[in-house]
This record gives structure tokens, sequence and C-alpha cells, in this order.
């Protein structure tokens, strides 16, 4: 008989957690039955993640975008498998000729794709004709399989030309100026879900990288100087005396220092050389960029955390460029405020460098940031940036397949952190108003349609930004915040260094909250749903109001109910989501004075259709829809 009971527990335990109503693919059944991952949201025993070391020597010519590179890698197969291929990412083959592309590319930057000079594996040396090459993607089929649990050593020359007019996420930007990234050929993610990561770059969706090492040294004419991921481990040999004693009084410095700082001259900022080799180590990183100029200034200081570990944080801009030079200080206060209050996750690489290149997009230890001369803008950005140090970076969430797990998440708490640093914006109201005012169109699909097959760049920004920052904002509202952070804190360090998927992240909240919170994860990531209550009819009578609403969106959502008096008095009901887990239509009944008008919803609260979330008395009339 306890057999028995045990085995009824067991089996309805592993329902409960699976999620009676959630749809589970094929490839996180596999996975999670052969023990590479538990429903409790933890790795399982037979959990591996694979890595790589990389040693990179580089030439670039900031002057006609020519980089040439060889490259010693040491990949680590800690999985069971033999592999008998490696996949390799080839990103600026995003701009060779006749490839598909997401977004326009300018005609001067077409080439014929990435020039592999070299390569060999173990010794090996492999030609064109054993390399299939397919959009962004090269794979190398291997005479002698990598056994499970070893190594293999990769070498790799090759040459590109770096686009000069087009900057997607980076490129040129004056003369001299260029921000580099997905520069290198880099060996992609083989994982217990999809084995080799074979999506390629097109564009919209962005990227899925191991944690990696990188001693990478980048050599490039004067004056330009190097910014990158990682530290600089020969400053004393590029630079001059006077800057390194800023640079090594920055590291030190809870104020901001000029390290170079107008006026100053190349003969002042550089050692006299012709060409100058900058030196970088970073460790446990999913990627690695660059930038470089011969014209920008340098400002730094150091951010100690309560964990003892400091951080350099620095901004690096043109200084004619409007509030760039508040970047430096504000990203300071950025990292102080999610390290110490939320998420209260200690940063957990030891520099940030914001560089003045072009648009917004977010590096390992890099942002690329254009000029934004809106207080309230640069704050949001630089915070958002800045944010995805957390997610995707240092937990390795696959954002290719899965953006909502690092956009949407930063498009939310971010916020917290851009209100610390500029007050009086809208930064919470901008975010709900930018989902519901699309909300319920045909592109406003569920979270779990892979982000990589939405070209439609509405459907993309939807699913990755908006829906799921809307969803964690409702969550917080129904857990509270401490909960919904401690929660969050909980996943993170779980899975820090290795690679969550959605199953693990609501699997992990469940476990942590103690709660089944699937159909909230069904509602918001798996149906076609939206936020649209319905006031359907109200009446008073005995000294009680009832109101009976109806979900006519199909998503469930944390309810307000404001009412107004004859004598201009108000009061205001709040109702958790939870009252529409299992139901479509709900009446509520507060002993309260008769109102004159009852309104549903308010702007943190927001609903599709708003016309149809008031009633007034003594007429009974509400506007229809």
């Amino acid at each position: 008989m306890r057999f028995f009971l045990l085995f009824f527990i067991s089996l309805f335990a592993a329902i409960s957690l699976e999620g009676q109503d959630l749809y589970f693919p094929r490839e996180f059944r596999v996975s999670y039955d052969k023990g590479f991952r538990t429903k409790d949201g933890k790795p399982g025993e037979n959990y591996f993640v694979n890595k790589a070391s990389y040693t990179i020597s580089v030439d670039f010519n900031p002057a006609d975008g020519q980089l040439s590179g060889e490259e010693e890698i040491v990949y680590y197969n800690h999985s069971a498998d033999s592999l008998s291929s490696l996949v390799f990412k080839l990103n600026q083959d995003y701009f060779k000729k006749g490839e598909a592309r997401d977004f326009g590319a300018n005609p001067e930057d077409l080439h014929d794709g990435v020039k592999i000079e070299s390569m060999a594996v173990n010794g090996k040396s492999y030609t064109d004709k054993d390399i299939h090459r397919s959009q962004t993607l090269a794979v190398l089929s291997l005479d002698t399989p990598i056994a499970p649990h070893s190594t293999a050593r990769i070498s790799v020359r090759w040459q590109l030309s770096y686009p000069q007019k087009t900057t997607l996420r980076n490129g040129k930007y004056d003369t001299n100026t260029f921000f580099v990234g997905y520069w290198y050929p880099q060996i992609a993610v083989y994982d217990d879900i999809f084995g080799w990561d074979k999506i390629p770059y097109t564009g919209r969706q962005e990227f899925y990288n191991d944690h990696s090492d990188y001693e990478v040294s980048i050599r490039v004419p004067s004056p330009n100087v190097v910014w990158a991921t990682g530290r600089i481990q020969n400053a004393a040999e590029v630079f001059s005396p006077a800057v390194v004693r800023r640079y090594e009084q920055a590291l030190h410095s809870p104020e901001v220092v000029h390290i170079i700082a107008a006026g100053d001259t190349a003969e002042n900022i550089l050692s006299a050389q012709a060409y100058h080799t900058f030196k970088f180590l970073a460790k446990g990183v999913p990627d690695f960029s660059f930038a470089t100029s011969d014209h920008y200034v340098w400002d730094a200081s150091t951010l100690k955390l309560k964990n003892g570990k400091e951080v350099l944080i620095a901004a690096a801009y043109n200084e004619k460029n409007t509030l760039c030079d508040t970047v430096a200080a504000w990203a300071r206060k950025a990292i102080a405020y999610f390290s110490g209050s939320v998420p209260a996750i200690p940063f957990p690489y030891p520099s940030m460098t914001v560089f003045n290149g072009g648009g917004a997009m977010e590096y390992p230890m890099m942002v690329n940031l254009t000029t934004v001369a809106d207080e309230c803008g640069l704050s949001y950005v630089l915070a958002h940036e800045i944010g995805h140090t957390y997610f995707p970076f240092a937990a390795g969430t696959n954002e290719t397949v899965y953006s909502w797990m690092d956009e949407g998440l930063i498009n939310y708490f971010p916020r917290y952190a851009a209100r610390s640093i500029k007050r009086g914006c809208n930064y919470f109201k901008n975010m709900l108003d930018g989902y519901t005012g699309k909300a319920g169109q045909y592109y406003d699909m569920p979270m779990m349609v892979p982000a990589n097959v939405a070209h439609d760049n509405r459907a993309y920004r939807q699913l990755s930004y908006s829906r799921p920052s809307f969803a964690f904002y409702q969550l917080t509202q129904y857990l509270g915040d401490s909960v919904f952070f401690a929660a969050l804190r909980n996943f993170y360090s779980v899975w820090k260094g290795k690679h969550p998927y959605p199953y693990d992240f609501f699997f992990s909240f469940n476990t942590f909250t103690g709660q089944n919170l699937n159909w909230f994860w069904k509602a918001y990531f798996q149906d076609f749903s939206y936020p649209d209550l319905v006031i359907e009819k109200a009446d008073y009578k005995d000294g009680k109001l009832f109101i009976t609403l109806r979900n006519a969106g199909g998503m469930p959502v944390m309810t307000r109910v404001h009412l107004t008096f004859a004598d201009g008095t108000r009061k205001t009901f709040t109702e958790p989501l939870t009252i529409w887990k299992d139901k479509t239509e709900v009446q509520l009944v507060y002993a309260t004075d008769k109102p004159k008008e009852i309104i549903i919803g308010d702007e943190l609260n927001p609903d599709k259709y708003p016309a149809d979330n008031s009633y007034s008395f003594p007429s009974g009339s509400k506007i229809p829809r």
C-alpha cells in the first residue's frame, strides 16, 4: 500500500510541475526524461555545459575596416556525446552577397564572405572542401570525433572587411571610430535541448553563446585607442605615464576620473609608436567585442560591491555629444542599484564600458550607445543595456529562440534602476502602454513562439519586449516585489554560467514560491490572450455594491476598481489576478455607500478597450464596445 501511495504522490507531483495544460515540446520532454534538467527548475544529474578558451591576435585598420586575425581555441566537450563535427558562427557573413537578411545592408558593405585562410583541429589541417558554409554558419566535418569529456585544440586564420556604411548593432561612426562585434569565428553552442545551435544570424534575432575565456591582442595604428570586453593587461606599454597614472587612480576612485580628457593629444595619451597592441583578458563571458577611436575622451571610476569585488565603470565618448559626460556616473548608479536593490544581484563582471557609438546594443562588459539627448531616455536605455549583463550574459539564456528571457526581463526590472537615476519619468506607464497599444492584434503572439521565426519586426518586438514585460509586471503585482525578485535571484544563482530555457524558469518560480503558477505561464506565455475587462452590470442594494465583470481578453490581470461618490470622494479596491485563474466572469461584492461612478483600471493597469470599463449611477449606463 505504501508503494502505491508513494507512486501516486510522485505521479501527481510530476503532473503538477509539468503543467496539466502547459504545452511541452518534444525536445524539452526528452531532456527532462534523460535527467539533464529537473522539474523543480534545476540542472539534473546529467546536465552539462561546454565552453572554450580563445587566444586571439587581430590587426584592425580603422581607415578601411580591414581585419585579419588568428586564434587558438581549446574547446571543452563536457557532454557524453562524441562530436563528429564542429559548428562555427561567422556572423559577418550577414554581409555576404546573396545572403538572407532581415534588415538592409549598404551595397558598398557587401562582400564574398569571411575568408578562412586556414583551419586545423588537433593538428589535422582542413580545407574549404571540408567546411560546409550556409548563411552565417560553417560546419566542419571531423576525421576524428571529439570524444566525450575531452578537449580539442583548434587553430583558425581569417580575414574580413568590416562594414563602413551599415551600422547594425555596430559599425563605423566617424572617420576613425568603430564598434566591432561578431568579428571572429566562434564555436556555436552544443546543448542538451537542440544539440548544435544551427540557427543562422539574419539581423533581427540576437545571440546564444557559451561562457568562455578570452585573451585578445588588438593591433591598431596610432593614434587610435582600444576599449574592449574585459580588463586591459598592458596599460603601461601602450599609454603615456600620465594616462597610466589616471587609469590607476580610476581603479581605486569612487569619483569619476578623466583618464583621457578633452584637449589631450596623441603625444600625451599614447607611447611613441606607429602601432599599438592592446591586450585584454576576460573570463566566463559569452562573447568579446572591442571599440576604437582616435579622438574620444575616457572617464571611469570604481565601485566596490558588498561582496568585496570591484567594478571599473567607464564611458568613452565624443566630448561634443550631449549628456555623454554624465554616462560614467549614471552607469555607476545603475550598477550600484542592480547590485544592492533590484534585483539585488552583485554585478558579475569586473568592468563595464559604455562606448558612444550608435544604436543601443549590449555586449559582455561593453555597451554600444548612441547619443541620447533626453535624460529620461538616456537613463532607461543605459540601465537596459547594462542590465543585459545578468540576462542573457551571466545567466546564459538562448535569446535567439526565447528572447523574452532576456529582453522581456530587461525591458522590465531596469526601470527600477532608471527611476533611481532620473526621477519624474513615466518608465512603467510607457512600458505598459507599449504593450496594450498593440495587444490583441494579429502579431501579438505568445512568447513561446520562437523569436527566430518572427521576421515581422512588430511581432518580434511584441513577443520579445512588450508582452513579457507586461507579464512580469503583473506577476510582481501578484507575488509582491520581495517574492518576485527573490525568486528571480534564486533562478539566476542556480543557472548562472549555464543555459536555462523557459521551462527551467517556470519550474524554478513554481518551486521557489511554493505555488503552481502554470495557469499564469499558460495564459501569458502560451495562449493568445490580452488585457480586456468588461463591466457587464452593476447593482446596489442593502448597503452592498455588486459588480459583474467579464474577462473578454482571457488574460488574468490585477483588477483595480475605482469608485467615485456623489460628494466627490473616491475609494479604490484591488483584486488579485487570481480571481481570473479559472473564470471568465466574476461578481465582486463590496460593502460601501452607493457610488456615482465605477471605473475599472488605471494608467498602471491598462485595458485594451477602456471604453467599457465605466458604469454610472443612477442611470445604470455603460459605454458599449
